[in-house]
């Protein structure tokens, strides 16, 4: 079983930890990140996402978005954590498709409305290229696992950070 994967297994700590908590997508993404890449704080997961902060304060920043005029430094944060590429469509439609997703591998998703809102999640696409698996969190929703299809994302600007794999 690759990282990514095993991160989202019963007791590991970024599993535990958003099974207490109703994190924010993007925190969630952060820890997970940081899991993945076997940096795991002492706290994890019962002191809430502070210590997984604490970890590394500038690349946090970045992973969460501090910044309103780079709104898809998620992305970067990702690809810095565990390599990788990047792609962003504008105005997501028929003659400008979403970017595609890679087979077999994890992607970091950063979407943005038009209204200003966005959400950041992640996505594993099964060998089969049309397969995929989105494990996401929110303040209002909590912790999701879903399995489906990579569509509904006309209208919206889409970034994919297409990550080295996790092998």
């Amino acid at each position: 079983m690759d990282r990514g994967f095993a991160a989202l297994e019963d007791g590991m700590a970024v599993r535990e930890l958003a099974r207490a908590h109703d994190l924010p997508c993007c925190t969630f993404v952060a820890c997970w990140l940081l899991q993945v890449t076997g940096r795991v704080p002492a706290a994890a997961p019962t002191s809430g996402w502070k210590p997984w902060y604490k970890l590394s304060r500038e690349w946090w920043g970045k992973a969460n978005i501090w910044e309103a005029d780079l709104p898809f430094s998620s992305l970067e944060a990702a690809a810095e954590a565990c390599g990788g590429t990047i792609e962003i469509t504008h105005d997501v439609n028929d003659e400008r498709p979403a970017p595609s997703l890679t087979p077999d591998r994890w992607h970091a998703i950063q979407r943005w409305r038009p209204s200003g809102s966005g959400h950041n999640y992640l996505a594993y696409c099964a060998e089969d290229g049309e397969t995929v698996t989105i494990i996401q969190s929110s303040v209002a929703k909590g912790y999701q696992h879903d399995v489906g299809t990579w569509t509904g994302l006309d209208g919206l600007d889409v970034g994919v950070a297409t990550l080295e794999p996790l092998t």
